[in-house]
């Protein structure tokens, strides 16, 4: 029941991040690049001398919403289902990998993402695999 509750409620959290993103995004956005880029922040020193910590914590959220709420509602959904704890704390993970390889500044490396992809596509392979037996 426990698990169930958690579900239910990562689940309204992740569409609340997803709702979020879309609602700055259409009504806002303008508004707070214009403000941003008026301050003309080059770093985090920058940021205490400034009048726009408000939009500076919405602009932040928002950055990070759609890919949070993306990431909740699997998880969420992982436990309403019941599924085994191990497996959702491997889902947990490599959503939170997901996340950093989103805002690591690495550029373009063709190795890492031709790496990366191959990796991807070997476990995909393996979970339809497994799901098969």
């Amino acid at each position: 029941m426990v698990k169930h509750k958690t579900g239910n409620t990562l689940i309204a959290i992740g569409i609340c991040f997803i709702v979020f993103h879309f609602v700055v995004r259409l009504a806002f956005i303008k508004d707070i690049n214009a403000v941003l880029a008026q301050a003309k922040i080059t770093g985090v020193d920058d940021i205490a001398g400034t009048n726009i910590s408000g939009y500076l914590i919405t602009y932040l959220v928002w950055v990070y919403a759609f890919k949070l709420g993306v990431l909740l509602i699997p998880i969420g959904a992982a436990f309403k289902a019941g599924i085994e704890s191990h497996n959702v704390w491997l889902y947990i993970t490599g959503g939170i990998l997901y996340l950093a390889l989103c805002y690591i500044p690495i550029g373009y490396s063709a190795p890492f993402f031709g790496i990366s992809g191959t990796i991807i596509l070997i476990l995909f392979l393996f979970i339809t695999w497994h799901w098969m037996k």
